[in-house]
């Protein structure tokens, strides 16, 4: 049977908090994240911290497939049917375009 994953026996808050941290504090080294759960009371390896958040690197590392084409192809659908002249509102009327596809089915 394979090991328990010790990060997943940090509560729930806790381990979004460090994914949060992650993200927020990208100069943070492996060391400065494990001082942090320390400072929390929670005594989890080098290692274990290095497997939770590697996923996480790979993620915020790879851009939404197409996200430039449909951010252009919505702006120019926008254009087409939008009739003022501020380009706040355009801009807006884009993103609510590219809400609009980003929906789930």
């Amino acid at each position: 049977m394979a090991r328990k994953f010790a990060i997943n026996s940090l509560p729930a808050d806790v381990r979004a908090e460090l994914s949060e941290n992650y993200h927020k504090y990208p100069a943070w080294t492996l060391n400065d994240h494990v001082d942090w759960l320390i400072g929390r009371g929670y005594a989890v390896s080098r290692s274990a911290v290095h497997r939770y958040l590697s996923p996480k690197a790979e993620d915020s590392a790879k851009p939404e497939p197409h996200a430039e084409q449909l951010r252009l192809r919505c702006l120019e659908v926008a254009a087409s049917i939008y009739k003022g002249e501020d380009s706040a509102e355009l801009k807006a009327l884009a993103e609510s375009l590219i809400a609009w596809v980003k929906l789930p089915d």
